[in-house]
């Protein structure tokens, strides 16, 4: 157990619970309130350090510290707003407050780099001087330690929820090592070698770096607003899930929406076709239950039928696999079945899966492709029922 573990265990009721959304909301509370204490404690020490040296470097760095103070105390009022349960207006809650975060942390930093920036500018051209006392470079080292530590904490409480806002706080606090060092090198420089105009130089770098951090953090933030891919993890949770109950061959178009700590998951769940409605529906029921309890949010599963893999039906399915390897663009497909088969006549249904790049008219493309290839591979082909996936499903 690492120390980061044990801390969070003392601090964070029902610590291992974390599909509970208390318990992830605990998570980000402690990740703020965290930051906002250390961060004020560090900011108020590299503050008094730029204005005691005259050091535009120092002051730069400090409202770096300043921006990710700000940025805690957007993080705390987002996880609360997003604990705040439905309404009748807000039904999915208020869960993507932790995207917003984010992009109203951009704002702020872009404000801050543009006055860091001025204030650089300004000591290039005058070319002053920064007042050098031997502790001074041990005492801006010392502040960027304490900052990584916490980084590395904010960090690890973010991927233990899985949650982008608090994993983006953490990459702020981590992010200005290397920075610091030039601080310190471009006071130690501008004392020892009289290059005074190193302070401003490493002050303006500082200004370009919030700018950054503000184009990044708008950029990441957008993403999950607009919608993303799930990971890649949760996907394999879903199916390892699927798995494990045994009349489940398989699952597919799974779509997954995220309202922060709230996810909407549907699915196909592929079972024999030889069950009754009320057994596909009992099947059904039983798989919601497992990926609910498990996976925490709301779950939708749809059926399948399946039929019997005869060796007569296999054969047919991998000349259909061939046909639609054949296409470029297509992925795969699902829910493969036989309407009607015999010498004379087959009627094939399937699902399609394409590329998920391409626009609707190459999708439409790609499935008259498969039609034709179809028509041509199975000349007792009466005709063929084939469907595009949605491209939001996996």
């Amino acid at each position: 157990m690492t120390f980061f573990d044990r801390l969070g265990r003392l601090l964070i009721r029902g610590y291992d619970d974390t599909a509970d959304p208390r318990v992830r909301l605990r998570h980000g509370y402690l990740a703020g309130w965290a930051s906002i204490l250390v961060l004020f404690a560090l900011f108020a020490v590299r503050l008094w350090l730029g204005l005691a040296a005259d050091a535009v470097s120092i002051v730069a760095i400090s409202f770096t510290l300043l921006s990710d103070l700000l940025a805690s105390v957007v993080l705390v009022a987002s996880f609360w707003i997003s604990g705040r349960p439905a309404t009748a207006r807000t039904p999915f809650g208020h869960g993507r407050m932790e995207q917003v975060a984010p992009l109203l942390i951009s704002f702020i930093l872009f404000f801050l780099g543009l006055e860091v920036a001025r204030e650089s500018l300004h000591s290039l051209s005058s070319g002053h001087e920064a007042r050098y006392w031997a502790l001074l470079p041990w005492i801006v080292l010392g502040t960027a330690a304490v900052k990584r530590v916490l980084g590395g904490f904010v960090l690890f409480l973010g991927r233990r929820v899985q949650s982008h806002a608090i994993e983006e706080s953490a990459a702020h606090l981590k992010i200005e090592g290397m920075y610091s060092l030039a601080v310190v090198a471009g006071l130690v420089l501008g004392h020892y070698v009289h290059l005074p105009w190193l302070d401003g130089a490493v002050g303006l770098a500082g200004a370009l770096a919030i700018l950054y951090l503000s184009y990044r953090n708008a950029r990441h933030a957008l993403e999950p607003l607009l919608g993303q891919a799930p990971p890649a993890d949760f996907l394999a949770s879903i199916r390892a899930i699927a798995a494990a109950v045994p009349e489940v061959r398989g699952v597919h178009e799974i779509v997954v929406h995220s309202y922060g700590h709230m996810r909407i998951v549907s699915l196909h769940a592929e079972i024999p076709e030889s069950h009754t409605p009320a057994r596909a529906h009992q099947v059904a029921e039983i798989l919601e239950h497992k990926l609910r309890t498990k996976l925490g949010g709301d779950i939708v599963v749809h059926t399948d039928p399946l039929m019997a893999r005869t060796p007569e039906v296999e054969a047919i399915e991998a000349r259909f696999r061939a046909v639609v390897d054949a296409v470029p663009g297509a992925r795969g497909f699902s829910d493969f079945r036989l309407v009607a088969h015999s010498p004379e006549k087959i009627i094939i249904v399937a699902d399609l899966e394409v590329d998920r790049e391409l626009g609707d008219a190459e999708r439409e493309a790609v499935l008259e492709a498969v039609r034709e290839g179809a028509t041509r591979e199975f000349p007792e082909l009466a005709y063929g029922v084939f469907h595009l996936m949605s491209r939001f499903g996996y």
